[in-house]
């Protein structure tokens, strides 16, 4: 049961029938030999874990799932909070606009702290939503004032011991910048230049930073950096060298891997070498990376599904079948081999984070029955928590966050358990 007042992260379930092993397709080239993963990586930010709680990234407002009791909690712990943000210090509504996509919050373990961007702005809070307050002032957008705020300026926030790193975009030619924060210090850094460069995208590996930017010559190029930034160096070989999104790939520790046309690649930017996971005529471009784990890489297919009942398309100005894509979860092994973990028809997978004990999936969509008239009955932004089994397939799934208590989604999931 979701509370609103506490007693004291991806995506999706369920398990279908018995979940297919899929061969290895004709056109699989060698794996990577590299074996020793150190970490877990994920392409979106939507569930952050602490050692007690993960908070749940949705707009419209912040939950947290309890890692103690399974329950889930809007991220405030006033018992006289009605959860409004002007005029409070509400901190489940005063950030109800950061999403995975702009990754705008992040963890620091190092104080057992959450750092919020808000506009220009930079907030934090202790690990139990108490204690808010204003880090660091880049301008005047995001006062907690104000209902209403850009997620445009402050972006893409990575957590490294003591500092928050993210991008900013410059208030006066647009240019973005990867910036640092020290949380000890109080002090704030440019690390790249905005009059020559405009950054794209960076990712933190191990004691170096990846990024790739424009420069003056509007050429896109990829460098590598100490943490310092005061050590750069241009990389060439890397494995989508045309790609503008703000991604750079998952990252296990010492690899990145991404996808091309034709499959997934291991990138070490340290050495320079592209190696090819798997590679085959069947691998579709649209399939999204979603994680990469010691077990090897986590992604969701490119299908359309159809479900029981219609849909209104103002587009076309007509009912049609209702579908969804993106509701299988596959496991893609190093050694290119690829196991299905979850077949979820019935839901658009758009996020996935492991925690300790599961893995939580936020969908898009969730349909999850008909009614009278033959119409699809449907809930949109929806976590789920799975349960991971002996096999590593997600198992149990269960609604948490705000949907946590929406009597047709429990019922629903409930006969999969």
């Amino acid at each position: 049961m979701k509370k609103t007042l506490p007693i004291i992260l991806i995506s999706v379930a369920l398990i279908i029938g018995v979940l297919l092993i899929v061969f290895i397709p004709r056109g699989k080239t060698p794996a990577n030999e590299y074996t020793a993963k150190i970490y877990s990586s994920e392409t979106y930010h939507s569930a952050i874990e602490t050692p007690s709680r993960v908070l749940l990234v949705q707009t419209g407002g912040l939950y947290y799932y309890s890692k103690v009791d399974g329950e889930s909690y809007r991220f405030c712990f006033d018992p006289l909070c009605e959860h409004k943000g002007v005029g409070t210090r509400c901190v489940s509504a005063l950030f109800g606009l950061a999403n995975d996509m702009s990754a705008s919050i992040v963890y620091l373990e190092s104080n057992s702290r959450f750092y919020f961007a808000r506009g220009q702005k930079i907030y934090s809070t202790s690990f139990d939503a108490s204690d808010l307050k204003l880090e660091y002032e880049l301008g005047e957008e995001g006062d907690i004032s104000i209902a209403h705020y850009s997620i445009n300026y402050i972006r893409w926030m990575r957590p490294y011991k003591n500092y928050v790193y993210f991008l900013y975009q410059n208030d006066l030619n647009g240019h973005e910048q990867i910036y640092r924060y020290n949380a000890d210090s109080g002090k704030l850094e440019a690390m790249t230049s905005a009059e020559d460069e405009w950054v794209i995208g960076y990712e933190i590996a191990d004691e170096y930073i990846i990024y790739k930017m424009v420069d003056s010559e509007n050429l896109l190029r990829f460098c590598i950096a100490d943490m310092d930034f005061k050590d750069i160096k241009h990389v060439k070989n890397i494995i989508n060298p045309s790609g503008i999104g703000v991604s750079m790939g998952l990252y296990d520790g010492k690899l990145f891997y991404d996808k091309e046309n034709d499959g997934i690649y291991s990138y070490d930017p340290l050495t320079d070498t592209k190696t090819p996971i798997y590679q085959g005529e069947d691998f579709d471009i649209w399939n999204q990376l979603m994680a990469v784990r010691e077990d090897g890489i986590y992604y969701v297919g490119y299908e359309v599904r159809s479900v029981p009942g219609t849909v209104y398309d103002a587009s076309l100005d007509e009912w049609v079948d209702a579908t969804t894509i993106y509701n299988k979860v596959y496991r893609m092994s190093f050694d290119g081999s690829i196991e299905i973990v979850l077949d979820l028809k019935e839901a658009s997978i758009s996020t996935l984070n492991f925690i300790d004990g599961g893995v939580i999936a936020h969908c898009n969509k969730v349909y999850y029955g008909v009614d009278e008239e033959g119409k699809a009955l449907g809930i949109g932004n929806v976590f789920l928590h799975f349960e991971i089994d002996e096999s590593g397939k997600f198992v149990n799934p269960k609604p948490i966050g705000d949907k946590a208590d929406d009597e047709a989604l429990v019922e629903f999931f409930s006969k999969f358990n």
